[in-house]
């Protein structure tokens, strides 16, 4: 495999193909000799590759074909090992040992068995495994095609968002003490995310000009910084919990390090409040009633940090909307008048039950109050008897009994 120039001067390629026979093709030029040239030995290296593979897939075994795709995955340690746990799962249950055995139809069958085992997302995960795996291994030719083309590796829609209402707020209150009710009032007037919140320090929050700054932070959804303004029922607990805290120190930690998973508080209060949410929801509810108070869905999108490139506003163009930036003034006004719905709402609830409770107690006074039945024939009869010096009949005997006496 050569380039040669003849005797006029244009150039060619002199190669042999995979079954020995030699070929010689004229270019013209030096420069697209050689790129010919580099092709074919590419060509070739890939030929060789791909027999070689196929030879030697025909004896790999599934447990040596997983620890070749792993050996070649640009993936974490914990994820490779995560992978290594799924793909054992179908080693175990596959019945076969070399890869050339493995048919749809046996993967099928183990989905279909793992479906009563495990929860749809992690079906899915591990649908996504396998199928990636096969496919490598026929990519590089270990394989003539991959089994798993049609493996359901999609995954399931997960809950929809559940938005609060005014009486599940208010019945959330009552159930929380100290920092959790503080990490609720955060997500319920301000919108912060679980990561956001615990990220917060002391010097984030300016108690005199009644604001709170969201800081962006690498490798999380938080890419740009926001100032939000605060409500006055969340400045109050923020001044309250902030009191003793040094200016860098973070608002929420466990055992003196910060928190990482510090929303499974929730899950113990399902049973208490009667209904269930995550607390991501509560980032939804403050959504809700933001977009509920301002015409201007940029005061939302800002306050929540969403990108302009997740944003569409069909009422201006996609350039002009880059070009709008909601005042700290416009953003302090929809909150102030969210919180100041929210606080209607829950104080209208409170005297609505204020008042069914005081007509529940006058109904039981009144029944308490009545006289039994013949209580007052039993009355007027004693008291004419007792006029005439007769014996008087007992509480609540009848006028029949009376006369027989």
């Amino acid at each position: 495999m050569a380039i040669y120039c003849t005797a006029d001067g244009t150039w060619g390629v002199d190669y042999r193909d995979e079954f020995g026979r030699r070929h010689r093709r004229i270019v013209g030029a030096k420069e697209a000799a050689l790129v010919i040239l580099g092709n074919i030995r590419e060509t070739t290296h890939l030929t060789r590759h791909a027999v070689n593979n196929f030879a030697a897939g025909e004896a790999l075994t599934l447990i040596d074909a997983r620890d070749v795709y792993l050996a070649h995955q640009p993936i974490s340690d914990t994820t490779r090992t995560h992978q290594a746990e799924r793909m054992h799962q179908f080693i175990l249950r596959a019945g076969v040992t070399a890869i050339t055995h493995v048919t749809p139809k046996l993967l099928d069958q183990f989905m279909l068995e793992r479906k009563n085992e495990v929860a749809p997302t992690t079906l899915a995960y591990e649908a996504g495994v396998l199928k990636r795996w096969f496919h490598w291994l026929a990519q590089e030719h270990y394989i003539i095609s991959s089994p798993a083309q049609k493996l359901h590796d999609r995954q399931p829609l997960g809950k929809p968002a559940h938005v609060l209402t005014y009486q599940e707020e208010r019945a959330l209150w009552p159930e929380l003490r100290n920092w959790t009710r503080l990490k609720i009032m955060i997500a319920l007037d301000s919108g912060l995310r679980i990561s956001e919140v615990h990220a917060l320090r002391r010097n984030h929050i300016d108690l005199i000009a009644q604001t709170l700054s969201v800081h962006a932070r690498p490798g999380t959804k938080t890419r740009k910084t926001r100032v939000l303004p605060l409500t006055h029922r969340l400045a109050e607990e923020l001044a309250r919990h902030c009191a003793h805290l040094a200016p860098d120190s973070l608002l929420f930690t466990f055992g003196g390090k910060p928190m990482k998973k510090g929303s499974d508080f929730v899950k113990k209060l399902w049973i208490r409040v009667q209904f269930h949410f995550r607390f991501h929801d509560l980032r939804h509810t403050f959504a809700t009633r933001l977009a509920a108070v301002t015409p201007n869905p940029h005061v939302v999108r800002d306050a929540l940090g969403h990108a302009l490139t997740s944003f569409a506003d069909p009422t201006l163009p996609s350039v002009t909307s880059r070009y709008v930036h909601p005042s700290m003034e416009e953003k302090r006004a929809a909150v102030l008048r969210m919180e100041e719905i929210t606080l209607a709402a829950l104080a209208q609830l409170d005297r609505h039950d204020e008042q069914t409770n005081q007509e529940a107690e006058e109904k039981h006074t009144d029944q308490d109050q009545k006289p039994e039945e013949g209580e007052d024939q039993t009355t007027a009869v004693n008291t004419v008897r007792k006029a005439f010096g007769l014996r008087t009949t007992k509480k609540g005997g009848t006028l029949e009994q009376t006369k027989n006496q």
